[in-house]
């Protein structure tokens, strides 16, 4: 997870855009929507910087002022790839090519998603700052939701600071076989962002993500570490994980609750697992 900088687009440019491709009688109930539109960003804003979103009232219906009108100037037009508006789309997804998506911190984005859903905030389907980069897997999990309280909301990209600290937590047990099991840590954090990003992991499906990563990361490492452990002995055997995990922070920009370091870290709690019998356990 990590925070992205508000793209640096105006809603009153992507929104004359796509009205002036529009056709009559529709172009006029969503022209004279603007300037009301444009007061509702400012709440918008006002509410994401204080986690308060959820209070939004679900948009209605007013004349030629429709759901279907305000969603086709996002799907007929920002989010065409045929249309010449495209470029605002790229322009969101593309906000880095370094960064990975924003609510899983690992996966490539793909996509770029409605943070509070276009269906029920119809009147936010081109505002930018309602547009998120995100990857594929992310997005097919989120769906529609967008947290009705304060602890299910998710974390908004471009609003909601990450909380610091080492709030990602990893155990890893020893029995048939080995298993990786990824969780918040509660006590690392306040009350309200453990609540936050125990929902948010388990919502979007990143604690499995995290697991099926770490898992295939291990058996990766199998050979290598027996050669180590039978080579020179479990204390060397700890030294060169804890040289892994550095070499993981340093690639995740110091970030702890990078998936990879969490994980080496798991391995160094384990006793069970820091022998030969146990990592000859990874299949």
């Amino acid at each position: 997870m990590h925070s992205l900088p508000v793209p640096n687009l105006t809603f009153s440019e992507i929104y004359a855009a796509c009205v002036a491709r529009i056709r009559e009688p529709g172009r006029s109930a969503l022209v004279a929507e603007t300037e009301d539109i444009s007061s509702y960003v400012e709440r918008y804003v006002t509410l994401a910087e204080t986690n308060d979103l959820f209070t939004l009232v679900p948009h209605v219906e007013v004349g030629n002022s429709t759901r279907a009108a305000h969603v086709a100037t996002y799907e007929g037009h920002v989010a065409n790839k045929k249309s010449d508006l495209r470029r605002y789309y790229n322009s969101i997804k593309s906000v880095k090519k370094t960064y990975r998506c924003p609510f899983c911190g690992w996966a490539q984005i793909k996509q770029v998603d409605h943070f509070v859903p276009k269906q029920i905030y119809f009147r936010l389907s081109v505002v930018p700052q309602n547009l998120v980069p995100i990857c594929s897997d992310c997005n097919k999990a989120k769906g529609e939701y967008h947290g009705e309280t304060k602890e299910r909301a998710l974390f908004h990209p471009y609003y909601d600071p990450i909380p610091t600290g080492a709030w990602l937590s990893a155990e890893i047990s020893v029995g048939a076989s080995v298993a990786v099991t990824y969780s918040i840590d509660r006590a690392a954090v306040d009350q309200l962002s453990g609540h936050r990003l125990d929902n948010q992991f388990r919502k979007l499906e990143i604690f499995e993500a995290y697991e099926d990563l770490a898992s295939h990361h291990l058996v990766s490492l199998r050979d290598s570490l027996l050669a180590v452990v039978e080579d020179s002995g479990v204390v060397v055997l700890y030294s060169h994980i804890e040289g892994l995990r550095d070499q993981a922070l340093t690639e995740a920009g110091g970030v702890q609750t990078n998936w990879k370091v969490t994980l080496y870290n798991a391995m160094l709690g384990c006793n069970e697992f820091m022998t030969s019998e146990g990592i000859s356990l990874l299949e």
